[in-house]
Formats: structure tokens, sequence, C-alpha cells
């Protein structure tokens, strides 16, 4: 909420009903005065940032109260963002590579959580777009970045996708039965491309029908075809990750999975 432009009274009642705020402020209506009119209201806040100058090289944000607030000098080029008790949700939100027994799959059809992390990572998601899971397999990747990003319109393409619409089920990720890139061709034009299966053909594909400052993100077994995509789009990671398995005697060892490889790109 801005607190320019309108009664520093309305910002405060607006602010004071809310659990969570972002107040933006102006000289006319100071982070100061922000607080005098919370504490009057007897706001139950006990949490404050002051966000000042946010963008530029003295960007400065101080954790102070609501008398804090209230008794200080502050930039009146600032947010302040109110909390309510610790701030803290009591659940977790937003899954950011959750564990594969979350996803229905078959045969292992799965992006692994940890590679999934990373390419979400690279995919670098906007708030808004249309975002496309090519070879989607279970779909993990499509849902988590629908989970991360709901207002992205996401497109999972899978030519066998039982599983995937099993997982897609009440969720907004759009399933598309068919095999790329003759698939593609019905689907709006995206800002974000996932392929997790399919050759050239459609990785060059993906990447004509990109909108202006999208990237596609690309995953492979083998560092062949890799080393190939990575020659198109720029980019190229190896991900290697062992995993810890217990030991008859109760220890750990490490059980290394087979490497993967992201490529990405262009840059934005």
């Amino acid at each position: 909420m801005s607190a320019h432009g309108r009664p520093i009274e309305e910002a405060a009642d607006a602010a004071a009903a809310a659990g969570k705020a972002a107040v933006l402020v102006s000289p006319d209506a100071p982070p100061q005065s922000i607080g005098r009119a919370l504490l009057d209201r007897g706001a139950r806040h006990t949490a404050v940032a002051v966000c000042s100058r946010l963008g530029g090289h003295d960007e400065e944000v101080t954790r102070t109260d609501l008398a804090g607030l209230a008794q200080g000098d502050w930039d009146p080029l600032s947010v302040v963002v109110l909390l309510a008790d610790d701030g803290v949700a009591a659940h977790k939100c937003l899954a950011f590579g959750r564990p594969d027994r979350a996803y229905g799959h078959r045969a292992g059809m799965i992006t692994k959580a940890e590679v999934r992390a990373v390419v979400l990572s690279k995919l670098a998601l906007p708030t808004s777009g249309v975002l496309w899971d090519v070879g989607a397999g279970s779909g993990s990747v499509a849902l988590e970045c629908a989970d991360l990003a709901p207002s992205l319109d996401v497109y999972a393409l899978e030519r066998s996708p039982k599983e995937l619409r099993a997982n897609a089920r009440g969720t907004a990720v759009r399933v598309v039965e068919g095999d790329a890139p003759d698939a593609l061709a019905d689907l709006p034009d995206p800002d974000r491309v996932f392929v997790g299966g399919g050759g050239l053909d459609v990785l060059d594909a993906a990447a004509r029908r990109l909108r202006p400052g999208g990237r596609v993100v690309a995953s492979y077994a083998a560092i062949d075809r890799a080393a190939a995509a990575a020659e198109h789009l720029g980019h190229l990671v190896e991900v290697s990750v062992s995993r810890g398995a217990r030991l008859p005697d109760g220890s750990f060892r490490l059980a290394a999975e087979n490497p993967v490889f992201v490529a990405w790109g262009p840059d934005e």
C-alpha cells in the first residue's frame, strides 16, 4: 500500500488491520508519522523494517519496532515493512526442489529434486508470462514453476501423460498430449521453456518461438547432447549428486546419482 497521495490516517487504518503490510512512504508521510499513527491505533505489529533508498548504492534496511519507528528520524524515500508476531508462516508456503516421492512417476521419469532446484534457478522465472515444459514426464518442473510463479501460464507437453495428468489434477498446469516439436504449434509463444526430453530440433523449435528476453533451459543425461545444446544456448553445468545411504551398522555412505547436464540461455 502507499501513503503517497492519500491521508496518512487511511494508510495507517489499512496497515493496522493487516497482519503483514508494506507501506510506501513519502516526504509528506514519512516513516515516523506512520509509526505514530499505528501506535495510536494499537497496532499489533512486533517487527518493523525500514527499507531506504532501495536499488541505490547506499541502500539500507534497518530493523526496529513500532516505538522505534515512531521516534526515529527516517529517510522518506523508504518502504516500511510491518509484521505481526514473528512474521514467519507456521507452515512452508512454497517448496523448491520437492522430494521425488511427491510425484507419481514411472521408470524414474522425473527430474530429480536436486537437479530440479538447479533447473528452477536457471529458469529465473518471471512473475507472469508463458512457460513450456517440453517432455514433461511426471510434470515435476511444471508443477513447481506454477507454485513459485502463480501468474505464469504453464503448459506441460508429454506424449504419454498418464502420470502427468494425475500429478497436475487440481492445479493450474495445462497438460498437452503430443510429440514435440509438432505439438508446440498451437501453444502461445513462451517466455520460458524447459526441455526435459527431445533432440536439438525440439530445442531449436522452442528457441524460435521464444519471446524477447526469454530463456530456454534443457537437461541431458549424455554429455554429447548437452554440449550440442550448449553450443546453441551458451551455457552448461554438470550437476553431480551423492545421496546419503545407511550402512548395516547405521552409519552413512554416499551413493552417487548419475550426473545430469543442464544447458541454458540466452542471458537475460
